[in-house]
């Protein structure tokens, strides 16, 4: 089974062949705005350890593993909200993410740029009803209140 550290080297060579692509913030743009914290949850019956890595402009934003309860009652979802870190900076240029549930296969990573969002991005990361993970990418409306989510994989 691999291990955080293996998934975070995956991580960082993918980081490392992505790097050309990716650049500060050029003198008049100001990319998007990134809502503050990040959302786990699960609609699963069981409960499940996700692995998880957000970057923002090539730096970790948010990483690490967490353990999530099973969900409590069929209609409601088992949640865990992260606060941002002390660094957070709300305006990004690219992001980059990816996890994995309970040591399996990785999801993503998937790349955000400014180009592809439209309002202030809000992300979450769910465990389905199966165990399998969906990075949720919710656009958001005034004071970043989740409005639709447009994305998930």
């Amino acid at each position: 089974m691999p291990t955080r550290r293996a998934l975070l080297r995956t991580v960082a060579g993918g980081a490392a062949a992505l790097s050309g692509c990716s650049s500060p913030l050029a003198a008049g743009d100001s990319g998007f705005e990134l809502c503050p914290g990040l959302l786990l949850y699960s609609l699963d019956d069981e409960p499940h350890h996700v692995d998880l890595l957000v970057e923002a402009d090539g730096e970790p934003l948010y990483w690490g593993g967490y353990d999530l309860p099973a969900r409590p009652e069929p209609s409601t979802a088992a949640d865990r909200r992260l606060d941002a870190p002390a660094s957070f900076d709300d305006r990004v240029n690219r992001l980059a993410m990816q996890g994995r549930v309970d040591g399996g296969a990785t999801v993503g990573p998937f790349e955000i740029t400014a180009a592809d969002v439209s309002g202030d991005l809000l992300l979450r990361y769910a465990v389905d009803e199966s165990g399998t993970l969906a990075i949720e990418r919710t656009y958001g409306g005034a004071n970043c209140q989740p409005a639709t989510v447009t994305s998930r994989n």
